[in-house]
């Protein structure tokens, strides 16, 4: 949520030096004014010529609006007094003394540390996209190294490059280093929350695991979220906020000491005496008594191991298939999923109420979809969620212009049924491929995910065609999400994956025949069987 805050652009004019020796009547009226939306508004990029300004002021002439920026003609040439000058007659020139801003929420950005406005205003959404960029190529990089290395020593190479870029960003001498680093910063972040919800997957089952993955993490990021907004309350000066962002993972890496690795990819990388150990420690923590034999040691001994990579996604036609239908519903919800977001923040006018409003509905949004893992199919909860949010952005064109409460309302049940599906998705995702290969594929529809999010800030250029344009363009996108959902296999209520070979289940596609997907062969290793049912319960 550091995307909200760092890169906000709070309202500004041109600076009026304090030695102008300007009267006070000009030195109000220096800046222009427009009329937008019906409302005045002052320029944020242009003043009146200042050393004419200033020559006016010294022979006592007054500023007088006229015919003027389609104000109303307050005063015509005919009625002027030799005191007095129209403001439309005066030329104008850019910010030259750089500018003012409005410390109303905000003490400092980086916006108004690196001026990032009027001819360099470009730089400001390329903030956001270097931090987004940084996911996606982490997206590409630390998930193939996790199913190669393990989980915990990329999650915490993740973690230490989130807390140092976030230390540094604090001490950035140019815009461009702060992007740099911001680049950085979007990788470490993205690639960590991945790996953590791998890693709870595989080291839980049953219940325990739908409430971490479904509830418990999302909570802590909603928790999070909230203290972002905290934070920038307190201090409103981004330096401090980068510092504070790093005060987590720094925490993190010492607690790494105590965080074992996953036991299912030991297991799958024919490392059985290392995840032995893993689960004799956890059954004496917990008071459980394990047999004296918990791996079969006659079928794993001497066995190579079983590293895939994310090309062998792509080399089974039935995961093929799938893999590329998922990448299709991430980059789509996502897609609706940002755009929606930057669309809400600008319902409420304080910033922060603004994000607490946005943040507030994910606890139910949470809680409502881990009811739908416990009791209902994936394929049917993610559709009715998505359903419900595409209805609600349908109507929410409808009522821009309703009473506030009802708009609010209408928004607010748009964002509830996106999130919840895609909370969902990602539940979805990870039980439909194996231990060794999970986190390739999510770290692959994580960086659809990504993409999603670097094109979503531009739907709204979209209006220039329709004002119901964009919200078009999202809702027939959450609606292919739909309709391609219904083609997945169900994994409700089924085991998690070991291995390629332990995969069954079909495809209801008519290009594909309904065989199960044992065919998928894409490795020419030896098959590692899925851990007993002793062990995993530990």
């Amino acid at each position: 949520m550091s995307i909200v805050f760092l890169p906000a652009t709070p309202a500004h004019h041109c600076t009026i030096p304090l030695d102008s020796n300007l009267t006070l009547d000009w030195r109000e009226a220096i800046i222009p004014v427009k009329e937008v939306g019906g409302k005045l508004e002052r320029s944020s990029c242009s003043r009146y010529e200042l050393s004419q300004v200033q020559n006016l002021s010294a022979l006592g002439i007054r500023p007088t609006l006229g015919h003027t920026q389609n104000q109303t003609n307050l005063v015509s040439d005919h009625n002027l007094t030799e005191n007095q000058v129209l403001l439309s007659s005066l030329r104008q020139e850019e910010c030259k003394d750089g500018w003012t801003y409005d410390t109303t929420y905000f003490e400092s950005t980086v916006v108004t540390k690196f001026n990032l406005v009027c001819e360099d205003g470009w730089r400001q959404p390329q903030t956001a996209f270097f931090f987004f960029l940084g996911g996606i190529v982490g997206s590409l990089i630390c998930g193939p190294l996790s199913d190669c290395f393990g989980r915990k020593p990329i999650l915490m190479a993740s973690t230490t490059i989130m807390s140092v870029s976030s230390f540094a960003l604090r001490f950035s001498p140019s815009w461009l280093a702060f992007a740099a680093l911001y680049f950085f910063d979007g990788l470490g972040q993205v690639n960590t929350y991945i790996i953590v919800f791998v890693l709870m997957s595989e080291h839980l089952v049953g219940m325990p695991r739908m409430i971490t993955t479904s509830m418990f993490l999302p909570w802590i990021e909603v928790v999070g979220s909230v203290l972002v907004a905290a934070v920038n309350y307190l201090v409103k000066e981004w330096k401090w906020v980068t510092l504070s962002m790093s005060v987590p993972g720094i925490v993190a890496l010492f607690l790494a000491r105590w965080l074992p690795e996953s036991p299912r990819w030991l297991v799958s990388c024919g490392r059985l005496q290392e995840a032995e150990d893993i689960v004799r420690t956890a059954a004496k923590i917990n008071g459980v008594e394990v047999p004296d034999v918990i791996f079969d040691w006659d079928v794993f001994f001497k066995l190579p191991s079983q590293t895939l990579g994310p090309v062998n996604l792509l080399k089974n036609e039935k995961m093929r298939i799938i893999i590329i239908m998922l990448w299709i519903i991430w980059l789509s919800i996502h897609m609706c999923y940002f755009g929606l977001s930057f669309n809400l923040t600008t319902l409420p006018a304080n910033p922060y109420l603004s994000q607490i409003m946005l943040v507030a509905i994910e606890i139910p949004a949470y809680f409502a979809s881990w009811i739908a893992t416990q009791y209902f199919s994936r394929r049917a909860s993610f559709c009715v969620f998505a359903v419900l949010g595409v209805i609600a952005m349908l109507f929410m064109k409808l009522t821009l212009n309703a009473h506030p409460l009802v708009s609010v309302f209408v928004a607010m049940v748009a964002r509830f049924g996106i999130l919840a599906a895609v909370n969902l998705l990602f539940i979805f995702t990870g039980e439909l491929f194996p231990t060794v290969i999970r986190n390739s594929a999510l770290s692959s529809c994580a960086l659809f995910c990504r993409v999603g999010s670097c094109v979503a800030p531009y739907l709204e250029g979209l209006s220039v065609i329709g004002d119901y344009v964009p919200w078009a363009v999202i809702s027939g996108l959450c609606f292919l999400c739909i309709v391609i959902c219904v083609f997945l296999p169900e994994t409700f209520k089924k085991p998690l994956y070991n291995t390629i070979e332990e995969m069954k289940f079909s495809l209801w596609l008519p290009c594909i025949r309904s065989a199960d997907v044992e065919d998928a062969k894409v490795p020419e290793e030896p098959v590692v069987p899925e851990e007993k049912e002793q062990s995993s319960r530990l």
